[in-house]
């Protein structure tokens, strides 16, 4: 899929709810989900879902006089973009760039911590993919 068309903030938050329940979505499930976190109206929820369709995320349906929606971009892959562009830009594709910046205000403990996470993801990974 081509993702070069980036989602707004709340763009991605409509695609969050809808990576995370089982299709078809509508815009009253977008709102009564987003209701504590946002002051939408059931316009907004609408607005926001179509432009999902002509951004080519989700796919939409008519049934009679409601409307669902389907995704059709995974999050998996989405992220990934979102990833790979992130590190292109902020840090010239830079892992050792990435960390310095990551860690750069973390306390000596958040530092060890997330160190060992990253060595057992790295361990995970290779025998995922077969490199150890």
């Amino acid at each position: 899929m081509d993702f070069r068309k980036q989602l707004s903030h709340s763009e991605f938050d409509v695609m969050h709810i809808a990576w995370g329940k089982k299709p078809p979505i509508t815009a009253a499930l977008i709102l009564g989900e987003m209701s504590e976190k946002k002051d939408w109206k059931l316009a907004t929820a609408t607005t926001l879902l179509v432009r999902l369709v002509e951004k080519g995320f989700l796919r939409s349906e008519k049934v009679g006089r409601a409307r669902f929606f389907y995704p059709i971009a995974s999050k998996e892959d989405y992220v990934a973009y979102e990833t790979k562009q992130f590190m292109e830009r902020y840090h010239n594709n830079s892992v050792e760039s990435f960390l310095e910046s990551l860690y750069a205000d973390l306390d000596p403990a958040d530092i060890d911590a997330s160190s060992n996470e990253i060595i057992k993801t790295i361990d995970r990974l290779n025998a995922k993919t077969g490199l150890v």
